[in-house]
């Protein structure tokens, strides 16, 4: 029957994929044509526009009522122009940074990438931090002298789960640009990390192709949708000059929004970034030797000629990813909600593109002075980031949500966001300091929620995986370690992950040991079964996938685990003992805890994890596997669709959690 429900299940999706690339190929045909039709002055060109669009919102609002069936991994694109996809190769995330070893916002800002990565289950993403020597990173614990294969790679800087390479900035000038290195290594001599960052950018998406972005870039919810299906525009069209005629550009590749330089995504080898760098090179050639160090204005002057290059190129060889998403995209639906955006009366009143001075008005001015004078009186310290909602007005704009934000203040009136480079306020760059604290750690408590990225799989791909002859088998593809042979490191990690899968936090809150709740956890719930715990590791690279404790009920009476949650939670604890006992059965194997990383879910381990508990169950004639399951939790669909039968509703934590926990279990005996 299961197999019948997976065939029916696959035949679905399959005829809906199917549609799914006829409607999009047919879009970018329409499109084509209406380029066609603008260079040939065609009078039916609006007709054609309008066809367009019409068939494009046919489209979004044919996916928003079947969205559980995409699966974005076998669309061949998300857009309804003509695109390239960057090349496995090219699945590159490269960071700037000098001037010292990394601060921590910015390793907050590369960890939730490496969350996004995960979410979208793509292993072929690697990232690249750019420094300009190895002495840069010397007394930075992080980094490691490795080298490497690549050309210009120094060495790893780790921290936590995340892996980067390091490449030399320094190197790669010699090596593309020695005629000009002279220059380049004067600015960095004075002090210029900015300029030099502006510079380097193009230099290394023209070398290695992929996605730059400066290191203070937070990911967000549509970032999973661009990870998973990587692509920028590939398409020749019409913009109207200022006198009213129609010259042809090649648009190929992208920026974030508006006119930002902080994100950049295009293939190797772009020409229209190769001329952008042409360009600065001839400007370099004239870069006094006398340059002051570290100095504002001279700063503005270097800057300022860059932007006057890059103003020339948008929307001509660029889109902005937040322009093409709204207006190409087939899975672009509309939708606006509160963006986290920056403090009243935080922005600057000059705005560089109209040249309009815009002061702060009554209500800025008196927002702006409020914030200034509560930091102040805390020393501009705050204990926990999210303090900053009380020493000033944050606030929220409505819209479409972007796929990335850069940790900095945003005005709600357009063109008068904050840049360091073009602010004279010293006041304002110390508050955007913390509002960027304050931006990370609002992005980070919304990931640990939990259900945060844009889902990037159908949910029958999700939930079934499909046989696969060429899988590799449960020996080979996970490898099981007995939990007293776990690391107190991967035990650590196990503590965190219990979070996931209960309302523990409730339970640990203080604590009659009054330490944090992952350490409570890890006594509580981790070091007294070892003996029935086993972690669940990646047979290949031996990375923490996530860990399993499961027993007959003989060996769990066995074990004599302490009580620290606090003395009010002994009542609710008591009566789950008594509602599990008065189901279970003396032969039955028990399952109290299984816990997945993110990044190994949806790969059928889970599969490999009950085969292996079934086996234990058997060798030890127990006749049902049992576990509990929140209601509201995903995995009770699953584990129903697996076999398991609700024999128990445990509703006596229904006041305090509303939910109610079932009891399942799958029968041994006529398997």
């Amino acid at each position: 029957m299961v197999i019948r429900n997976l065939d029916l299940e696959t035949i679905e999706s399959n005829i809906h994929h199917g549609e799914f690339e006829q409607r999009i190929n047919s879009l970018k045909l329409d499109f084509i044509k209406l380029q066609q039709s603008i260079k040939e002055k065609n009078q039916d060109s609006e007709e054609h526009k309008k066809h367009f669009h019409l068939q494009l919102e046919a489209m979004r609002e044919w996916i928003s009522r079947s969205s559980e069936k995409l699966d974005i991994s076998r669309c061949s694109s998300l857009f309804a122009v003509p695109t390239q996809q960057l090349d496995e190769d090219e699945k590159l995330i490269h960071r700037v940074w000098m001037g010292g070893g990394l601060p921590e916002p910015t390793k907050s800002a590369m960890l939730q990438w490496d969350d996004a990565i995960q979410a979208v289950n793509d292993s072929a993403y690697k990232s690249i931090l750019w420094v300009w020597d190895e002495d840069q990173l010397r007394a930075d614990p992080h980094y490691a002298s490795t080298g490497g294969a690549g050309e210009f790679t120094l060495g790893q800087y780790r921290f936590g789960d995340h892996v980067s390479h390091v490449n030399s900035l320094q190197m790669l000038a010699l090596a593309k640009a020695e005629d000009y290195f002279s220059a380049v290594n004067l600015l960095h001599d004075k002090g210029y990390y900015a300029t030099l960052s502006d510079y380097f950018r193009f230099m290394i998406v023209i070398e290695f192709g992929g996605l730059y972005m400066d290191s203070d870039t937070i990911p967000y919810k549509p970032a999973a949708l661009f990870l998973a299906k990587p692509e920028v525009p590939n398409y020749s069209h019409y913009v109207q000059n200022d006198a009213g005629e129609w010259q042809c550009h090649h648009l190929d590749w992208m920026n974030l929004f508006l006119d930002e330089t902080g994100l950049i995504v295009a293939r190797k080898n772009n020409q229209s970034l190769r001329s952008i760098l042409d360009k600065l090179h001839e400007q370099y050639m004239r870069l006094p030797q006398d340059m002051p160090y570290k100095n504002r204005e001279f700063e503005l002057f270097v800057f300022e000629q860059l932007y006057d290059e890059w103003k020339l190129h948008i929307g001509c060889s660029f889109m902005s990813h937040d322009e093409l998403t709204q207006t190409y995209s087939v899975l672009f639906d509309h939708q606006t909600e509160p963006v986290l955006c920056g403090m009243r009366g935080m922005r600057l009143s000059h705005d560089i593109i109209t040249g309009i001075h815009l002061p702060l008005d009554e209500q800025e001015g008196q927002s702006y002075d409020r914030c200034i004078a509560n930091l102040t009186q805390v020393d501009w310290t705050l204990d926990n980031a999210l303090d900053l909602a009380q020493m000033g007005d944050v606030y929220h704009v409505d819209e479409v949500p972007r796929m990335a934000y850069p940790l900095q203040l945003r005005s709600d009136i357009e063109h008068y966001h904050y840049y360091n480079v073009l602010s004279t306020d010293e006041y304002l760059d110390r508050v955007n300091q913390v509002f960027g604290d304050y931006m990370i750690a609002s992005n980070q408590q919304a990931i640990e929620r939990g259900s945060f990225w844009h889902g990037v799989t159908s949910r029958a791909e999700a939930n079934i995986q499909p046989h696969n002859h060429n899988r590799l088998t449960a020996r080979e593809a996970v490898r099981f370690i007995p939990g007293d042979q776990t690391s107190e490191k991967d035990r650590h990690e196990m503590a965190k992950l219990i979070f996931e899968t209960s309302y523990l936090e409730y339970c640990s809150a203080g604590n009659v040991l009054g330490v944090n709740l992952t350490e409570l956890q890890k006594k509580q719930n981790i070091e007294p079964y070892l003996s029935l715990l086993d972690g669940i590791y990646d047979y290949s690279s031996s990375e923490f996938m996530g860990f399993v404790i499961s027993g007959s009920c003989a060996q769990y009476d066995a074990i004599k685990a302490p009580y620290y949650y606090r003395d009010e939670m002994k009542a609710v604890d008591n009566a789950y003992d008594d509602f599990v006992l008065t189901h279970l059965r003396d032969d039955d194997y028990f399952i109290s805890t299984v816990a997945l990383k993110n990044s190994a879910r949806g790969k059928g381990v889970f599969s490999q994890v009950f085969n292996r508990v079934k086996k234990d169950a058997q060798a030890q004639q127990c006749s049902r596997v049992v576990l509990t399951v929140y209601e509201s939790s995903d995995a009770l669909a699953i584990y129903q669709k697996m076999g398991f039968e609700v024999i128990g509703t445990f509703d006596y934590v229904q006041d305090i959690f509303f939910d109610n926990v079932q009891l399942l279990a799958y029968n041994l005996t006529d398997r």
